[in-house]
């Protein structure tokens, strides 16, 4: 049931729509160190990391924090009736429950890209002198890409602070809407709770790990994500992160397709270092 609702309703939630229509460029790339890049090319696999155990602990914070925020600011302006429908789908609930599942329990994971092959504040952030590189990824390859559990989404972080709200109310208020509609249509309270979940569900997954803090637009992020990932599942493995454990899932192609696009890391680049182009050299040798 809750894959027709959203089936019957996903088209017009034009907010999420918009985010996931998004054309990437031709290519993006992905910055590493010297040890990630190896990692990668020996596993036939790209590294998805848990945003929930990064260095920077405003990777999700900022996206709940948006959530909740839109949150009170639709229900303070609400008319009566409004909010009482509000109440019978049960709408502050379903939030509080999302924004606290991901927070505590969910793994989200993403593999960060950059439509930048050469951006300082991606070297600084993902590298160090003499030990960076920004790895060019094909991004008709990266569709062929599948994860051990659930499915992921190409998506292009959003950064400035009022398109970022204005995305999750849009996202929040179609979804109300769409509650009515089935409602008006079926008389059937349950229902309609139920179609307000199914959609906030699915845009809330994709919108999560698009919503990034304004102090770094300068990396021109996109994000192939995958969320609600539990963190005790088989597909889930950990790395040093450096001040900590840091999970992390493998992505691979499909098993019919080959694992082609490391030939077409044709924009390999070592940071800026002493025989940086020799370095440059090897990492296109691979």
């Amino acid at each position: 049931m809750m894959a027709d609702l959203l089936a019957k309703y996903s088209a017009s939630i034009l907010a999420v729509q918009e985010v996931i229509s998004k054309k990437p460029p031709g290519m993006l790339y992905h910055y590493t160190s010297r040890n990630g890049l190896l990692g990668m090319v020996k596993d036939g696999a790209i590294w998805a990391s848990s945003l929930r155990h990064v260095n920077d602990s405003r990777e999700l914070e900022t996206a709940f924090d948006i959530f909740k925020a839109v949150r009170k600011r639709i229900e303070q302006k609400a008319d009566p009736t409004t909010r009482a429908f509000l109440d019978r789908i049960e709408f502050g609930d379903s939030i509080d429950t999302y924004v606290q599942s991901a927070s505590e329990d969910w793994g989200v994971f993403a593999f960060s890209l950059s439509s930048s092959s050469d951006e300082l504040a991606m070297w600084r952030a993902y590298g160090r002198a003499g030990d960076a590189y920004a790895v060019g990824f094909r991004t008709n390859e990266l569709e062929r890409l599948r994860a051990p559990a659930g499915s992921f989404s190409l998506v292009k972080c959003i950064y400035e602070k009022d398109q970022r709200s204005d995305v999750v109310e849009r996202l929040l208020v179609q979804s109300i809407e769409a509650a009515k509609q089935e409602m008006s249509l079926t008389g059937n309270e349950n229902t309609a709770r139920l179609t307000f979940g199914a959609i906030f569900d699915w845009g809330f997954r994709i919108l999560l790990p698009a919503l990034k803090h304004q102090g770094f637009h300068s990396e021109e992020e996109w994000r192939l994500a995958v969320c609600d990932i539990n963190l005790a599942y088989e597909g889930v493995e950990y790395r040093d992160g450096g001040r900590l454990l840091l999970p992390y899932m493998k992505l691979r192609p499909e098993p019919e397709s080959k694992f082609t696009y490391w030939s077409h890391c044709d924009r390999t680049h070592a940071s800026s270092c002493s025989r940086g182009e020799n370095r440059s050299g090897a990492a296109r040798s691979l």
